[in-house]
């Protein structure tokens, strides 16, 4: 083994120990899939495959590498109103509140019988 593919194997068990450390299983994360961010929660820790690290996410088929998947911090139960239908809670998670709130104002301009919306960081009693 040559010294480039050890320093490799060490920066991946790295990762995943600082990984494992912060983030138990089904922690709620954005994956990035191609242009698509994918909100979901992992499986069991992170782990390596042929010297990568590596994580398995709900509703992914197969293991994912853990550079493509960071933690969401902001999580927040979203209710959007639209004309004359039933509004309901929903629950998501987003880098920051920014981006929640941009989400949010990119789906108002689209869509033509929004009317408002709101959100929590509390789980609704209605939810």
């Amino acid at each position: 083994m040559n010294t480039a593919t050890m320093n490799n194997e060490a920066a991946a068990l790295d990762a995943i120990e600082q990984w494992n450390k912060g983030n138990p299983d089904a922690t709620r994360v954005i994956y990035q899939f191609g242009k698509t961010p994918v909100r979901t929660t992992t499986i069991g820790g992170a782990f390596a495959i042929n010297g990568r690290p590596m994580l398995r996410l709900a509703g992914v088929a197969g293991a994912v590498d853990l550079a493509d998947v960071k933690a969401a911090p902001y999580h927040a139960w979203v209710r959007i109103h639209r004309r004359r239908r039933m509004s309901h809670w929903v629950e998501g998670w987003w880098d920051d509140k920014e981006h929640l709130e941009s989400d949010l104002e990119m789906h108002a301009k689209n869509d033509p019988v929004f009317e408002s919306y709101e959100y929590t960081n509390v789980r609704p009693s209605d939810a």
